[in-house]
């Protein structure tokens, strides 16, 4: 923690909580430090976070993916409205709304990719970030489960499987197969590619804002109580404006999107859970049932990861705050200078601060107890069909 010069006493008497400075855009390089390389490629691929024009690569790109997911969309309500018996409604709902939901969060995404930008831009100028090679790796997986699920649509297309409504009548050979890659491939693109996409960038934004509160309370506590004068605590108290600055940011991009995340995997894990309880899942083929145990780790490591990584914020910031105040009350007993300006609590800026989803859902860790009851409670609930 630097200490700032101690002969300018008058700096330390005002304090800009809301010190903004008009945001100069790094490059593309620079701000892959917060986000990691493959991760903020593929952002910009499909268009969630805006590079400079002169990549029309990334603008065709991003304009594909638009197109995909209305064309994805709108084959899945037609083939759902051709083959609607009510006794299915059920299931018609789950097989339409992760698809559908994933569009609610890709565009309310897409709306706010300049603040994105703006965002990493500001984590990047906080102090280095935490390792990014995890989330290389796990950008890689994401993408790798898209060629897996993609693989098992070919095995079941091959032995006779498919029985996708209206496409039934496809000829079981290269044309058909060709057909069958497109159709799917765009479908798991939707989902759960997509989305997984997003729940990991909202991952990595809070999990870099958490560690540079992390970073922060690390420097209070290696501090002496002697040396935590005012000019420190002023420093401590402008640090945490900017990272609250970075906080309230990552809500407005991610309030409506969050909401939904969880709101698709719970659906999906609700879905998958019918199968498993029912009788679909001892009269489908191998493959089918690998694609849906596939889907079932891949949806609850979503909600879980989420959840606890979004929920671990209001502890980090309790943290700080009880470090602060435990710092300056021992340099208050160590100095014993009752005329030392002491820094107030609303000065501090937001303690207990925590992500929500839509102000619906509050991220804490206590929302995935919450979660895991609702779907235990949904598996053994009895239905008419089970009855």
């Amino acid at each position: 923690m630097s200490c700032n010069n101690r002969s300018r006493p008058e700096e330390t008497s005002v304090i800009s909580l809301s010190e903004e400075r008009a945001p100069v855009l790094c490059n593309s390089k620079r701000m892959t430090s917060s986000v990691s390389i493959i991760l903020f490629k593929c952002m910009c691929w499909i268009g969630l976070i805006k590079e400079s024009n002169r990549h029309l690569s990334h603008r065709v790109a991003a304009l594909t993916i638009k197109m995909i997911l209305i064309l994805v969309n709108l084959e899945m309500w037609i083939s759902s409205v051709v083959t609607f018996r009510f006794s299915d409604w059920k299931f018609t709902f789950f097989f339409l709304a992760p698809h559908l939901l994933t569009s609610v969060i890709y565009f309310a995404v897409y709306f706010k990719r300049n603040l994105i930008k703006i965002t990493i831009h500001k984590l990047d100028e906080l102090s280095e970030s935490f390792n990014t090679i995890v989330i290389n790796l796990i950008t890689i997986v994401v993408c790798c489960t898209l060629m897996v699920l993609l693989t098992f649509q070919i095995i079941q297309f091959h032995h006779g499987h498919w029985d996708i409504a209206y496409i039934i009548n496809l000829p079981y050979d290269i044309t058909g197969m060709l057909l069958i890659c497109t159709k799917s491939m765009f479908g798991f693109l939707v989902y759960p590619t997509l989305i997984y996409l997003v729940s990991l960038l909202y991952c990595v934004l809070c999990q870099s804002c958490c560690y540079q509160i992390n970073n922060l309370t690390k420097e209070i506590s290696q501090v002496s109580p002697e040396e935590f004068d005012p000019i420190q605590q002023m420093d401590v108290l402008r640090q945490k404006a900017r990272i609250d600055d970075v906080l309230k940011n990552v809500q407005a991009i991610f309030s409506v999107p969050s909401f939904f995340i969880i709101a698709v995997n719970v659906l999906k894990c609700g879905s998958l859970l019918e199968i498993f309880t029912g009788n679909t899942w001892e009269n489908s083929s191998l493959f089918r049932n690998m694609e849906v145990v596939l889907y079932s780790l891949t949806s609850f490591c979503c909600l879980f990861i989420v959840s606890w990584v979004a929920g671990g914020l209001p502890i980090q910031m309790k943290q700080l705050k009880k470090e602060f105040n435990e710092k300056v009350r021992s340099r208050l007993l160590c100095t014993r200078n009752l005329g030392e300006i002491q820094p107030k609590n609303n000065l501090f800026g937001q303690s207990d601060f925590a992500f929500t989803g839509c102000n619906i859902i509050i991220f804490n860790r206590n929302i995935i107890l919450k979660i895991s009851a609702f779907l235990i409670i949904y598996a053994f609930l009895p239905s008419p069909e089970r009855i």
